[in-house]
């Protein structure tokens, strides 16, 4: 924490834009491209905070959030939408989506949740495998979550009328093979 919100640590903020001059060494520029500071250290934490994805564009794949049908993590925050779903398919199955679907299964009003983790073996793949193995045998036995693992999503279509969002996936992985299957 910082002098600044009386944590008293020894942070220091730098207002403008870095570039990394070598491994151990950035350069803060204002506004008007000038450097104002030279910083040296051994290690350097980039934290840049996250948006939602709005749009997936992967191969032949072209998703846009239309907050009402596809949402954003913003979208739902912000109460965009508009009724509980009685199913939801969460494409991403990273912290965030893992925290949804954990958060829709806990409410108990959505009997379908499918934590969809594009093409990935296991979720959270960054942390170790036994902290990954948990969390998904706890989503899919406690919180009655489908886990859908090393399977491509190759279209998602809205249809209206229905009220009604359909994907077609293909699992089999990274060789290709394998059936294909609608949600």
């Amino acid at each position: 924490s910082s002098d600044e919100d009386g944590g008293g640590g020894n942070i220091h903020l730098f207002d403008g834009t870095a570039q990394f001059v070598d491994r151990h060494c950035v350069q803060v520029y204002n506004a008007q491209q000038q450097p104002t500071h030279t910083l040296k250290s051994r290690y350097f934490l980039i934290a840049t905070g996250s948006r939602p994805r709005t749009h997936i564009s992967r191969g032949g794949l072209n998703i846009e959030c239309d907050g009402e049908y596809i949402l954003s993590s913003d979208d739902i925050l912000s109460s965009s939408m508009q009724e509980w779903p009685e199913s939801i398919l969460i494409y991403g199955a990273g912290v965030i989506g893992c925290e949804f679907a954990t958060i829709f299964s806990n409410y108990g009003r959505t009997k379908n949740i499918i934590l969809f983790n594009e093409g990935r073996d296991r979720l959270l793949p960054r942390e170790d495998i036994e902290v990954s193995q948990f969390l998904m045998d706890t989503l899919q036995y406690q919180s009655k979550v489908t886990v859908a693992n090393n399977v491509s999503m190759t279209s998602m279509q809205v249809d209206r009328a229905l009220n009604k969002v359909k994907c077609v996936f293909h699992n089999g992985g990274s060789d290709g093979d394998g059936d294909g299957g609608n949600v």
